[in-house]
């Protein structure tokens, strides 16, 4: 099985993947069969708007207002949509322990199926413990590979550039050190795997040791080769 975690960097906005998932769905082209779409939070509402149910989405953090950067409740703003009440329960949605039983029990009564994982860095027992370097899409990546088991993972939008939500920490050291830790881990577990991710989008900074860049049709056709 493949999997396709979808971020939220600019080049999920700006390159055509996206488009080429929906235009293959809407041909019911069996090249998808085997393919999974995970979705980050952030991502979730834009996703579905395209007509794309993911089979997976994923939350990291509380999502609870960060007043400081100007923003009000992130729950709100990406689950709060009746496009995303209408799938929820089509979806099972990943969070980790940081996310509070008050939180879960409004995603729960949206529909969505609820999973907990293990955080690294937060707490608790669950196994495997999941290395998110800070951010959803490497959360989704992890989950991906040592929860779901896929063998082959891709990545969209996964930019780690200040663009769009990274745009929060623009002048500050935090998407740097998300940015090398996430590079760091890539490497690690290429190391470890020798599995790398593919990566369908070309903007930012997520060009590193264990990815490898290719377009989604070869990806979805298995027609890349690449070398260790």
């Amino acid at each position: 099985m493949k999997g396709i975690v979808i971020g939220a960097g600019q080049s999920l906005y700006d390159e055509n993947v996206i488009d080429t998932i929906v235009k293959l769905k809407e041909k019911d082209d069996p090249v998808l069969k085997d393919v999974v779409l995970l979705s980050t939070d952030r991502t979730l509402k834009y996703v579905l708007d395209q007509g794309i149910i993911p089979e997976y989405c994923g939350i990291q953090e509380n999502l609870y207002p960060a007043t400081r950067y100007g923003v009000t409740d992130y729950l709100k703003i990406f689950f709060d949509h009746d496009i995303v009440r209408k799938h929820a329960s089509e979806i099972t949605l990943y969070s980790a322990q940081a996310l509070r039983w008050q939180r879960t029990k409004i995603l729960t009564a949206m529909g969505f199926k609820m999973v907990r994982f293990n955080r690294h860095g937060c707490g608790g027992n669950l196994k495997p413990v999941i290395h998110t370097c800070g951010h959803c899409t490497m959360a989704l990546v992890q989950i991906a590979r040592y929860i779901l088991k896929l063998d082959k993972i891709a990545v969209i939008g996964m930019d780690m550039d200040n663009s769009t939500s990274w745009k929060l920490y623009e002048n500050t050291p935090i998407a740097q050190n998300m940015a090398q830790n996430t590079i760091r881990k890539t490497a690690s577990d290429f190391v470890d795997t020798g599995k790398p991710v593919y990566n369908l989008t070309r903007k930012g900074v997520y060009h590193c040791r264990g990815v490898v860049e290719t377009n989604i049709e070869d990806f979805l056709n298995d027609n890349v080769q690449w070398y260790r």
